[in-house]
């Protein structure tokens, strides 16, 4: 990247674009250690979408480990 040809992102140009700071630390920290970082929107973009993934494998565990919970003791569930 080189700034007098125009080719620097700033924490602030990616915010603008509808992006949250978390997707762009995953995408930051989703590149290999001593791998050159290559910063495109796409890339950026793809992050986002293995991010979501993410989530969705954390709310899918916590669902089943609630019903699994709730299959062994059926008042654990009620207060």
């Amino acid at each position: 990247m080189s700034k007098s040809r125009g080719k620097v992102y700033y924490t602030s140009d990616v915010l603008t674009r509808e992006f949250s700071g978390e997707q762009l630390r995953f995408s930051l920290i989703y590149v290999p250690y001593r791998a050159q970082l290559n910063f495109t929107f796409e890339m950026l973009l793809a992050a986002s979408r293995k991010l979501d993934a993410v989530r969705g494998l954390v709310v899918d565990l916590q669902e089943n480990t609630a019903a699994s919970q709730s299959k062994r003791d059926p008042k654990a569930g009620q207060k």
